[in-house]
């Protein structure tokens, strides 16, 4: 009720609509960044099928970065390469440690 009360008085899209994550894309090209949550990680090698699949599941989404104004925690160049290289099964692992590190210099 308040939610509806406030979209009426201050306009526009209800608040669960605004930060809702885009739809998943094709796989990103070499160049483009992906995002998720407050991270965002530049894509530094061809992105495999499997690769991609796990970056959506796991909520990355490429976005433009030069209409982007959110403020992110930028993920060193190496960090893609490095998931993009391990197994599936290691990966969640690898992803883990490395935000850990993360967020202990952040």
């Amino acid at each position: 009720m308040l939610k509806t009360l406030r979209n009426l008085l201050l306009g526009g899209k209800p608040f669960n609509e605004r930060r809702r994550l885009p739809p998943p894309g094709s796989c990103p090209n070499i160049g483009a960044s992906v995002v998720k949550d407050t991270f965002v990680m530049k894509v530094t090698e061809p992105v495999s099928a499997e690769f991609w699949d796990w970056l959506v599941l796991s909520g990355w989404r490429e976005v433009r970065m030069a209409r982007n104004r959110r403020k992110y925690i930028r993920i060193p160049a190496s960090a893609f390469g490095k998931l993009a290289r391990v197994s599936s099964r290691e990966r969640e692992v690898l992803w883990s440690r490395m935000f850990d590190v993360m967020a202990k210099h952040s």
